[in-house]
Protein backbone atom coordinates (compact mmCIF):
# COMPACT_ATOMS: atom_id res chain seq x y z
CA UNK A 1 0.00 0.00 0.00
CA UNK A 2 1.39 3.32 -1.21
CA UNK A 3 2.52 5.69 1.87
CA UNK A 4 0.16 8.66 0.64
CA UNK A 5 -3.70 7.54 0.35
CA UNK A 6 -5.28 10.14 -1.91
CA UNK A 7 -8.96 10.75 -0.86
CA UNK A 8 -11.45 12.64 -2.50
CA UNK A 9 -14.37 13.88 -0.53
CA UNK A 10 -17.95 14.24 -2.55
CA UNK A 11 -20.10 15.91 -0.11
CA UNK A 12 -22.00 18.81 1.36
CA UNK A 13 -19.26 22.07 1.82
CA UNK A 14 -20.44 22.29 5.48
CA UNK A 15 -20.14 18.64 6.63
CA UNK A 16 -16.51 18.29 4.30
CA UNK A 17 -14.43 19.67 7.20
CA UNK A 18 -15.51 17.57 10.05
CA UNK A 19 -15.04 14.46 7.61
CA UNK A 20 -11.01 15.90 7.07
CA UNK A 21 -10.59 16.03 10.53
CA UNK A 22 -12.08 12.49 11.11
CA UNK A 23 -9.13 11.37 8.89
CA UNK A 24 -6.57 13.51 10.79
CA UNK A 25 -4.64 11.24 12.23
CA UNK A 26 -4.61 8.57 8.95
CA UNK A 27 -1.95 8.36 6.81
CA UNK A 28 -4.00 10.13 3.87
CA UNK A 29 -4.32 13.57 2.20
CA UNK A 30 -7.58 15.09 1.34
CA UNK A 31 -6.52 15.62 -2.56
CA UNK A 32 -10.39 17.13 -3.99
CA UNK A 33 -13.64 18.09 -3.50
CA UNK A 34 -16.81 17.76 -5.17
CA UNK A 35 -20.20 18.13 -4.97
CA UNK A 36 -22.80 15.22 -7.24
CA UNK A 37 -22.88 14.30 -10.81
CA UNK A 38 -20.15 15.02 -13.60
CA UNK A 39 -18.54 17.31 -11.57
CA UNK A 40 -17.90 14.58 -9.44
CA UNK A 41 -16.52 12.27 -12.30
CA UNK A 42 -14.27 15.54 -13.53
CA UNK A 43 -12.59 15.55 -10.45
CA UNK A 44 -11.93 11.81 -9.40
CA UNK A 45 -10.51 11.25 -13.25
CA UNK A 46 -7.91 14.43 -12.48
CA UNK A 47 -7.14 13.65 -8.98
CA UNK A 48 -7.23 9.79 -9.31
CA UNK A 49 -8.08 9.38 -5.85
CA UNK A 50 -7.55 5.31 -4.05
CA UNK A 51 -10.49 6.10 -1.80
CA UNK A 52 -14.18 8.47 -2.49
CA UNK A 53 -15.87 9.15 0.22
CA UNK A 54 -19.85 10.21 -0.67
CA UNK A 55 -21.86 11.84 1.57
CA UNK A 56 -25.62 10.29 0.72
CA UNK A 57 -28.55 11.64 1.32
CA UNK A 58 -32.37 12.70 -0.16
CA UNK A 59 -32.69 13.07 -3.19
CA UNK A 60 -31.22 9.40 -3.32
CA UNK A 61 -31.36 9.01 -7.19
CA UNK A 62 -28.79 11.96 -7.57
CA UNK A 63 -26.36 9.90 -5.23
CA UNK A 64 -26.99 6.60 -6.27
CA UNK A 65 -26.13 7.73 -10.64
CA UNK A 66 -22.80 9.51 -8.72
CA UNK A 67 -21.69 6.60 -7.51
CA UNK A 68 -22.83 4.51 -10.25
CA UNK A 69 -20.92 7.12 -12.77
CA UNK A 70 -17.62 6.96 -10.12
CA UNK A 71 -17.56 3.14 -10.27
CA UNK A 72 -17.46 3.54 -13.82
CA UNK A 73 -15.58 6.36 -14.49
CA UNK A 74 -12.45 5.12 -11.64
CA UNK A 75 -12.56 1.29 -10.84
CA UNK A 76 -9.88 1.01 -9.02
CA UNK A 77 -10.94 3.98 -6.78
CA UNK A 78 -12.89 2.36 -3.50
CA UNK A 79 -16.28 4.20 -2.42
CA UNK A 80 -16.96 4.78 1.18
CA UNK A 81 -20.26 6.36 1.94
CA UNK A 82 -21.73 8.20 4.58
CA UNK A 83 -25.04 9.15 5.52
CA UNK A 84 -27.50 9.75 8.44
CA UNK A 85 -29.76 7.24 6.73
CA UNK A 86 -29.55 4.07 8.24
CA UNK A 87 -32.15 1.84 5.97
CA UNK A 88 -31.02 -1.46 4.99
CA UNK A 89 -33.11 -0.89 1.40
CA UNK A 90 -31.04 2.48 0.94
CA UNK A 91 -27.67 0.71 1.92
CA UNK A 92 -28.49 -2.46 -0.49
CA UNK A 93 -28.88 0.10 -3.61
CA UNK A 94 -25.53 2.12 -2.17
CA UNK A 95 -23.77 -1.10 -2.55
CA UNK A 96 -25.16 -2.29 -5.76
CA UNK A 97 -24.64 0.69 -7.08
CA UNK A 98 -20.71 -0.24 -6.22
CA UNK A 99 -19.44 1.15 -2.83
CA UNK A 100 -17.64 -1.05 -1.12
CA UNK A 101 -18.49 0.63 2.39
CA UNK A 102 -21.34 2.14 4.08
CA UNK A 103 -20.82 4.05 7.77
CA UNK A 104 -24.33 5.29 9.09
CA UNK A 105 -23.54 8.41 10.83
CA UNK A 106 -22.80 9.93 13.05
CA UNK A 107 -19.05 8.18 12.17
CA UNK A 108 -16.63 7.74 14.86
CA UNK A 109 -13.22 9.12 14.02
CA UNK A 110 -11.53 5.49 13.80
CA UNK A 111 -14.53 4.30 11.57
CA UNK A 112 -13.60 6.42 9.03
CA UNK A 113 -9.87 6.34 9.09
CA UNK A 114 -10.36 2.43 9.47
CA UNK A 115 -12.88 2.61 6.46
CA UNK A 116 -10.02 3.64 3.98
CA UNK A 117 -7.06 2.05 5.25
CA UNK A 118 -9.42 -1.14 4.46
CA UNK A 119 -10.15 0.08 1.21
CA UNK A 120 -6.65 0.62 0.27
CA UNK A 121 -5.50 -2.81 1.84
CA UNK A 122 -7.70 -4.76 -0.97
CA UNK A 123 -6.26 -5.12 -4.23
CA UNK A 124 -8.08 -3.33 -6.75
CA UNK A 125 -6.85 -4.86 -10.30
CA UNK A 126 -10.00 -4.16 -12.78
CA UNK A 127 -9.84 -3.26 -15.99
CA UNK A 128 -10.21 0.08 -17.22
CA UNK A 129 -13.58 0.94 -19.28
CA UNK A 130 -13.11 0.14 -22.81
CA UNK A 131 -17.06 -0.40 -24.07
CA UNK A 132 -18.48 2.58 -26.07
CA UNK A 133 -21.56 2.22 -24.38
CA UNK A 134 -20.12 2.44 -21.05
CA UNK A 135 -18.13 5.41 -21.90
CA UNK A 136 -21.70 6.93 -22.28
CA UNK A 137 -23.47 6.46 -19.32
CA UNK A 138 -20.33 7.55 -18.16
CA UNK A 139 -20.29 11.07 -19.82
CA UNK A 140 -23.85 11.46 -19.05
CA UNK A 141 -25.42 14.42 -17.01
CA UNK A 142 -28.44 14.63 -14.98
CA UNK A 143 -31.97 14.94 -16.84
CA UNK A 144 -35.05 16.55 -14.78
CA UNK A 145 -38.31 15.75 -16.26
CA UNK A 146 -40.96 17.66 -14.72
CA UNK A 147 -44.67 15.74 -15.86
CA UNK A 148 -48.05 16.34 -14.63
CA UNK A 149 -50.90 15.14 -16.49
CA UNK A 150 -52.92 18.37 -15.95
CA UNK A 151 -52.12 21.33 -17.72
CA UNK A 152 -52.62 24.69 -16.18
CA UNK A 153 -50.46 23.49 -12.46
CA UNK A 154 -47.30 26.00 -13.43
CA UNK A 155 -44.81 23.03 -14.96
CA UNK A 156 -43.98 25.20 -17.97
CA UNK A 157 -43.36 27.97 -15.79
CA UNK A 158 -41.25 25.79 -13.10
CA UNK A 159 -39.51 24.06 -15.59
CA UNK A 160 -38.25 27.52 -16.96
CA UNK A 161 -37.08 29.27 -14.12
CA UNK A 162 -35.66 25.77 -12.40
CA UNK A 163 -33.46 25.72 -16.14
CA UNK A 164 -32.41 29.41 -15.35
CA UNK A 165 -31.75 28.83 -11.45
CA UNK A 166 -29.59 25.88 -12.27
CA UNK A 167 -27.62 27.45 -14.78
CA UNK A 168 -26.82 30.69 -12.32
CA UNK A 169 -26.21 28.07 -9.06
CA UNK A 170 -24.20 25.57 -11.10
CA UNK A 171 -22.21 27.18 -13.55
CA UNK A 172 -22.64 24.45 -15.31
CA UNK A 173 -24.14 23.80 -18.81
CA UNK A 174 -28.11 23.47 -18.89
CA UNK A 175 -30.11 22.52 -21.58
CA UNK A 176 -33.83 22.74 -21.49
CA UNK A 177 -36.69 20.91 -23.83
CA UNK A 178 -39.60 21.35 -24.57
CA UNK A 179 -41.26 18.09 -25.29
CA UNK A 180 -44.83 19.25 -25.20
CA UNK A 181 -44.87 18.99 -29.16
CA UNK A 182 -48.23 20.10 -29.93
CA UNK A 183 -48.94 23.21 -27.83
CA UNK A 184 -45.24 23.99 -26.24
CA UNK A 185 -44.94 27.61 -24.64
CA UNK A 186 -41.00 27.48 -23.58
CA UNK A 187 -39.76 30.21 -26.30
CA UNK A 188 -42.95 32.12 -25.86
CA UNK A 189 -42.17 32.49 -21.49
CA UNK A 190 -38.56 33.07 -22.77
CA UNK A 191 -39.71 35.78 -25.34
CA UNK A 192 -38.10 34.34 -28.57
CA UNK A 193 -39.28 32.89 -31.62
CA UNK A 194 -37.46 29.61 -32.43
CA UNK A 195 -35.46 29.36 -36.07
CA UNK A 196 -35.32 25.87 -34.99
CA UNK A 197 -36.62 23.13 -32.79
CA UNK A 198 -36.66 19.45 -31.59
CA UNK A 199 -38.16 18.61 -35.48
CA UNK A 200 -34.76 19.36 -36.39
CA UNK A 201 -33.30 17.08 -33.91
CA UNK A 202 -35.30 14.14 -34.53
CA UNK A 203 -35.26 14.38 -38.22
CA UNK A 204 -31.16 14.01 -37.97
CA UNK A 205 -30.80 11.48 -34.98
CA UNK A 206 -27.53 10.59 -36.82
CA UNK A 207 -25.46 14.01 -37.03
CA UNK A 208 -26.38 14.81 -33.08
CA UNK A 209 -22.89 15.26 -32.36
CA UNK A 210 -22.28 18.37 -29.86
CA UNK A 211 -21.76 20.59 -32.37
CA UNK A 212 -24.21 20.24 -34.45
CA UNK A 213 -26.92 19.99 -31.19
CA UNK A 214 -25.06 23.78 -30.62
CA UNK A 215 -26.56 25.10 -33.82
CA UNK A 216 -30.15 23.71 -32.76
CA UNK A 217 -30.28 25.50 -29.21
CA UNK A 218 -31.45 29.14 -28.82
CA UNK A 219 -28.51 30.51 -26.08
CA UNK A 220 -30.83 32.29 -23.71
CA UNK A 221 -29.54 35.26 -22.02
CA UNK A 222 -30.17 33.55 -18.27
CA UNK A 223 -27.44 30.84 -19.83
CA UNK A 224 -29.86 27.94 -20.69
CA UNK A 225 -29.80 26.78 -23.83
CA UNK A 226 -33.40 26.11 -25.20
CA UNK A 227 -34.43 23.23 -27.32
CA UNK A 228 -37.88 24.53 -28.61
CA UNK A 229 -40.98 23.01 -29.32
CA UNK A 230 -42.21 23.14 -33.12
CA UNK A 231 -43.97 26.23 -34.14
CA UNK A 232 -47.08 24.20 -35.71
CA UNK A 233 -48.43 21.00 -34.18
CA UNK A 234 -48.75 19.26 -37.71
CA UNK A 235 -45.04 19.54 -37.47
CA UNK A 236 -44.71 16.61 -35.01
CA UNK A 237 -47.02 13.96 -36.57
CA UNK A 238 -44.01 12.10 -37.65
CA UNK A 239 -42.28 12.18 -34.27
CA UNK A 240 -41.53 8.94 -32.36
CA UNK A 241 -40.90 7.66 -29.12
CA UNK A 242 -37.35 6.57 -30.36
CA UNK A 243 -36.19 9.51 -32.02
CA UNK A 244 -37.21 11.46 -28.60
CA UNK A 245 -35.15 9.52 -27.11
CA UNK A 246 -32.26 9.77 -29.20
CA UNK A 247 -32.24 13.41 -29.00
CA UNK A 248 -32.00 13.53 -24.91
CA UNK A 249 -29.26 10.92 -25.14
CA UNK A 250 -27.16 13.46 -27.16
CA UNK A 251 -27.84 16.74 -25.12
CA UNK A 252 -27.48 14.35 -21.77
CA UNK A 253 -23.55 13.61 -23.47
CA UNK A 254 -23.37 17.56 -24.14
CA UNK A 255 -25.00 18.98 -21.54
CA UNK A 256 -24.49 18.74 -17.33
CA UNK A 257 -27.94 19.18 -16.97
CA UNK A 258 -31.10 18.14 -19.12
CA UNK A 259 -34.50 19.59 -18.08
CA UNK A 260 -37.46 18.61 -19.79
CA UNK A 261 -40.99 19.93 -19.85
CA UNK A 262 -42.96 16.76 -21.24
CA UNK A 263 -46.85 17.92 -22.50
CA UNK A 264 -49.96 16.94 -19.83
CA UNK A 265 -50.68 13.72 -22.28
CA UNK A 266 -50.02 9.76 -21.46
CA UNK A 267 -47.71 9.41 -24.69
CA UNK A 268 -44.66 6.61 -25.58
CA UNK A 269 -42.93 10.37 -26.43
CA UNK A 270 -43.55 11.41 -22.83
CA UNK A 271 -42.45 7.58 -21.56
CA UNK A 272 -39.11 7.70 -23.52
CA UNK A 273 -38.45 10.80 -21.29
CA UNK A 274 -39.48 9.72 -18.25
CA UNK A 275 -36.91 6.66 -18.59
CA UNK A 276 -34.07 8.62 -19.13
CA UNK A 277 -34.94 10.88 -16.02
CA UNK A 278 -32.40 10.80 -13.10
CA UNK A 279 -35.26 12.70 -11.35
CA UNK A 280 -39.04 12.12 -12.49
CA UNK A 281 -40.30 16.02 -10.63
CA UNK A 282 -44.27 15.00 -10.87
CA UNK A 283 -46.31 18.06 -10.03
CA UNK A 284 -50.01 18.89 -8.94
CA UNK A 285 -51.41 21.32 -7.26
CA UNK A 286 -54.25 21.22 -4.37
CA UNK A 287 -57.61 20.97 -6.68
CA UNK A 288 -59.48 18.00 -6.43
CA UNK A 289 -59.24 17.39 -10.08
CA UNK A 290 -55.28 17.92 -10.24
CA UNK A 291 -54.52 15.78 -7.29
CA UNK A 292 -56.71 12.72 -8.64
CA UNK A 293 -54.62 12.77 -11.51
CA UNK A 294 -51.41 12.84 -9.64
CA UNK A 295 -52.56 9.92 -8.03
CA UNK A 296 -53.04 8.21 -11.45
CA UNK A 297 -50.08 9.38 -13.16
CA UNK A 298 -48.47 7.89 -9.02
CA UNK A 299 -49.85 4.52 -9.67
CA UNK A 300 -48.44 4.45 -13.35
CA UNK A 301 -45.29 5.65 -12.35
CA UNK A 302 -44.53 3.07 -9.54
CA UNK A 303 -46.64 0.29 -10.30
CA UNK A 304 -46.97 -0.28 -14.16
CA UNK A 305 -43.74 1.11 -15.27
CA UNK A 306 -41.85 0.41 -12.14
CA UNK A 307 -40.13 3.33 -11.52
CA UNK A 308 -38.77 3.37 -8.31
CA UNK A 309 -39.67 5.51 -5.40
CA UNK A 310 -36.28 7.35 -5.04
CA UNK A 311 -36.39 8.56 -8.63
CA UNK A 312 -39.96 10.16 -8.34
CA UNK A 313 -40.33 13.72 -6.59
CA UNK A 314 -43.78 14.62 -6.32
CA UNK A 315 -43.96 18.28 -6.22
CA UNK A 316 -46.76 20.36 -4.99
CA UNK A 317 -47.66 23.95 -6.71
CA UNK A 318 -49.89 26.91 -5.23
CA UNK A 319 -50.00 28.92 -8.21
CA UNK A 320 -52.78 30.74 -6.68
CA UNK A 321 -53.51 30.91 -2.58
CA UNK A 322 -55.76 27.63 -1.30
CA UNK A 323 -56.63 27.82 2.19
CA UNK A 324 -57.66 24.77 4.57
CA UNK A 325 -55.43 22.29 2.54
CA UNK A 326 -53.19 20.77 4.56
CA UNK A 327 -49.76 18.73 2.98
CA UNK A 328 -50.58 15.74 5.58
CA UNK A 329 -53.88 15.27 3.92
CA UNK A 330 -52.52 15.54 0.35
CA UNK A 331 -49.75 12.95 0.96
CA UNK A 332 -52.62 10.40 2.45
CA UNK A 333 -54.88 11.06 -0.45
CA UNK A 334 -52.00 9.98 -3.02
CA UNK A 335 -49.96 7.93 -0.97
CA UNK A 336 -46.87 9.22 -1.67
CA UNK A 337 -44.83 12.04 0.26
CA UNK A 338 -44.49 15.54 -0.82
CA UNK A 339 -40.61 16.60 -1.59
CA UNK A 340 -41.84 20.17 -2.08
CA UNK A 341 -44.12 23.18 -2.39
CA UNK A 342 -43.52 25.93 -4.53
CA UNK A 343 -45.56 28.83 -2.98
CA UNK A 344 -47.78 31.36 -4.46
CA UNK A 345 -46.45 34.67 -5.04
CA UNK A 346 -48.37 37.65 -7.22
CA UNK A 347 -44.44 38.19 -8.76
CA UNK A 348 -44.61 35.36 -11.07
CA UNK A 349 -47.79 36.13 -12.83
CA UNK A 350 -45.97 39.66 -13.26
CA UNK A 351 -42.65 37.82 -15.05
CA UNK A 352 -45.01 35.93 -16.99
CA UNK A 353 -46.28 39.21 -18.69
CA UNK A 354 -42.69 40.31 -19.20
CA UNK A 355 -41.95 37.09 -20.77
CA UNK A 356 -38.58 36.14 -18.44
CA UNK A 357 -38.20 33.98 -15.79
CA UNK A 358 -39.30 35.38 -12.35
CA UNK A 359 -35.48 34.31 -10.95
CA UNK A 360 -34.28 36.65 -13.37
CA UNK A 361 -36.49 39.55 -13.08
CA UNK A 362 -37.50 39.68 -9.43
CA UNK A 363 -34.33 37.48 -7.52
CA UNK A 364 -35.72 37.83 -4.32
CA UNK A 365 -38.83 37.17 -4.45
CA UNK A 366 -40.46 34.31 -2.98
CA UNK A 367 -40.98 31.96 -5.64
CA UNK A 368 -37.67 32.53 -7.09
CA UNK A 369 -35.86 32.31 -3.71
CA UNK A 370 -37.71 28.47 -3.38
CA UNK A 371 -37.01 27.52 -7.18
CA UNK A 372 -32.89 28.20 -6.38
CA UNK A 373 -33.66 26.12 -3.34
CA UNK A 374 -35.07 23.47 -5.24
CA UNK A 375 -31.89 23.48 -7.75
CA UNK A 376 -29.49 23.15 -5.53
CA UNK A 377 -31.34 20.07 -3.56
CA UNK A 378 -31.51 18.13 -7.04
CA UNK A 379 -28.44 19.29 -8.00
CA UNK A 380 -26.78 18.21 -4.47
CA UNK A 381 -25.19 21.85 -4.78
CA UNK A 382 -26.58 22.27 -0.86
CA UNK A 383 -29.52 21.58 1.47
CA UNK A 384 -32.55 23.61 1.52
CA UNK A 385 -32.82 25.82 4.53
CA UNK A 386 -35.70 24.45 6.59
CA UNK A 387 -36.30 27.98 7.22
CA UNK A 388 -37.67 28.40 3.53
CA UNK A 389 -41.24 27.61 2.25
CA UNK A 390 -39.36 25.20 0.04
CA UNK A 391 -39.58 21.98 2.59
CA UNK A 392 -37.52 18.53 1.76
CA UNK A 393 -38.89 15.36 3.57
CA UNK A 394 -36.39 13.09 5.07
CA UNK A 395 -38.04 9.77 4.20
Amino acid sequence: MANEIRVLLIEEAKNRTQLTRALANAPVVVAGEAGFGTEAVTAAREIQPNVIILGLEEPLARSIRTIEMLHLAVPEAGIVVTSSLSDRDVMRKAMRAGARDYLSKPIGRDDLARAVLALCEVEQKKQGLSSSALQKVVQSGDVFVLSGAKGGIGKTTLAVNLAAAIATESQQRVALVDLDLQMGDVALMLSFAPERSIIDATTNVDRLEAEFLQNLVHNDPTGVHVLAAPVTPEESIEVTADQVGQVLDALSRTFDYTIVDTSPALSEINLAALERATLILQMTTPEVPSLKRAKVSLGLLRKTWQFPDERIKLLLNYPYEVPGVSISEIETSLEFPVFWKIPYDPAVGQSVRLGRPCVETKGNARFSRNVVELARSICGLRRPSRGLFGILWQR
